[in-house]
């Protein structure tokens, strides 16, 4: 990820405290945790899901990844309370 090399190669940043973001910007903050887990010390992801609970889904419906990650997350959450 040319993100991350540019932050370690050219800042000079070895470890990122906090990823966040609200809606895209939290699937943003997902993507940076996941592939760097031990650069990244916390994440916190506002109205966002990690993509990894997307089926396969083969459709012509745009929107129905965001309708299943929505779905998903929204049961998660409800387990959670």
């Amino acid at each position: 990820m040319l993100q991350e090399r540019l932050l370690r190669e050219v800042f000079g940043i070895e470890k990122i405290r906090l990823t966040c973001g609200w809606s895209m910007g939290g699937q943003q903050a997902f993507h940076w945790a996941a592939p760097f887990p031990s650069r990244v010390a916390a994440t916190a992801c506002f109205c966002g899901q990690d993509a990894s609970v997307l089926p396969r889904i083969v459709s012509d419906n745009t929107n129905a990844p965001s309708i299943v990650i929505g779905a998903l997350g929204a049961g998660r959450i409800a387990a959670m309370l």
